[in-house]
């Protein structure tokens, strides 16, 4: 749990030090601009700015950050 918090709070620190707009942020992370974000881009992001490379922990923030539970996270 408290490295999920960690996670979190990295992604969103790094997010909202980098984007102006969410919308901005998910169009760079929603690489093939489906207007969908993937566990796999979401695995390639972190992995990108070395927050992690874990799947599981990529799996366990788009439960976090996932509204409906399907598994993917739109905008």
């Amino acid at each position: 749990k408290e490295r999920l918090r960690e996670l979190v709070k990295a992604v969103r620190d790094y997010i909202l030090g980098r984007y102006i707009t969410l919308a901005e942020a998910f169009r760079v992370l929603d690489q093939d601009g489906d207007g969908v974000l993937t566990q796999f881009e979401l695995r390639m992001f972190l992995a990108k700015h070395d927050l992690s490379r874990s799947e599981s922990e990529a799996v366990a923030l788009i439960k976090v950050l996932n509204a409906d539970g399907v598994g993917e996270i739109t905008f």
